[in-house]
């Protein structure tokens, strides 16, 4: 009986350990973001940002459910936070 206890117990640590190691790598995954439009899971809701990778500033065009939004300018190497009612951003690398 002694056996079985202690076998279920390292099973258990290894399920554990295994599924905290995905949360972990996943966690690791969502906050660094990539380039262009990207977003972020809360638990209610989704927080979307815009990467820009590139050499020039440029305008970044978003339409969230209200709509088309105002054009805006980002630099090089910058990350802007849209809301959290954006449906889709993109650049076309129009130069600001």
């Amino acid at each position: 009986m002694k056996k079985r206890i202690v076998g279920l117990l390292a099973a258990a640590l290894t399920v554990g350990g295994t599924l905290t190691g995905a949360m972990v790598a996943t966690s690791a995954t969502a906050t660094a973001g990539p380039c262009g439009h990207w977003s972020k899971d809360k638990v209610l809701w989704m927080e979307h940002y815009y990467t820009h990778c590139g050499a020039t500033r440029v305008y970044v065009n978003v339409t969230d459910r209200g709509g088309i939004r105002p054009s805006f300018c980002i630099d090089p190497g910058a990350t802007e936070y849209l809301g959290t009612n954006v449906t889709y951003a993109h650049s076309d690398g129009t130069r600001c």
